[in-house]
């Protein structure tokens, strides 16, 4: 469940044929030093990201968040739809941690 493009875990199994939803449904576990959370049963009424890129209903992402040092959480997100894609793709992303800054979403 998502609330706010925020992730809220609850530790369960996903159903096998999930009702779909706009963020999908999430579980997430821990891979030694990073989380790793698995998100099915999108609709198709969003997008990917701002540029529009689009996705069908068997989408399947996976996040990663690990962090490499104090000032650093490493995020990472596999977009896996061969229904609108070829292939599984990555996105990395370093995201920095600076002293004073307020979060946002």
């Amino acid at each position: 469940m998502r609330i706010n493009s925020l992730d809220v875990l609850v530790v369960c199994a996903i159903a096998p044929d999930p009702n779909p939803t706009f963020l999908g449904d999430s579980i997430g576990y821990w891979e030694e030093d990073t989380l790793v959370i698995d998100v099915v049963g999108f609709n198709t009424r969003t997008w990917l990201e701002l540029l529009g890129h689009p996705h069908g209903e068997k989408l399947y992402v996976i996040e990663k968040f690990s962090r490499p040092d104090l000032n650093t959480l490493q995020y990472e997100a596999t977009i896996d739809d061969l229904e609108y894609y070829t292939e599984p793709w990555t996105v990395p992303m370093n995201i920095p941690w600076v002293p004073g800054q307020e979060l946002s979403e």
